[in-house]
């Protein structure tokens, strides 16, 4: 009889001992799933910091590009301000060269009548 209380205990003691390491390994797994979602969040928590730095860098650009925009206007509106006076003096000139060539022709054909040359 005792050698059956000795083998009943030895297996009270070995399924014990199974359902300890059955409850180690579940909680190695737990810790590892905790573990794997500590480092999804610090990984995320990264992204977002990553993204809002991201953002600011977008709204700083669009800011450039406004100001260069708005410099590329003012100076096509002073280019289109001395392109008008620009043009007016061209057409002076030409007037000027034409005049000047009419009245070298005018000069010469009146030296020819004059002087007989």
């Amino acid at each position: 009889m005792q050698n059956a209380s000795i083998a009943h205990q030895v297996y009270s003691s070995a399924a014990l001992r199974s359902e300890l390491e059955n409850k180690i390994a579940e909680l190695q797994h737990t810790c590892d799933i905790e573990k794997s979602h500590k480092q999804l969040v610090t990984r995320l928590s990264t992204e977002e910091n990553q993204i809002k730095l991201l953002s600011v860098q977008i709204s700083c650009a669009q800011s450039h590009v406004a100001y260069v925009a708005r410099l590329r206007a003012q100076l096509v509106e002073r280019l289109q301000r001395v392109e008008g006076p620009q043009l007016e003096m061209r057409g002076r000139l030409q007037t000027a060269k034409t005049e000047t060539e009419r009245c070298s022709g005018d000069a010469g054909q009146l030296d020819m009548k004059m002087f007989g040359m």
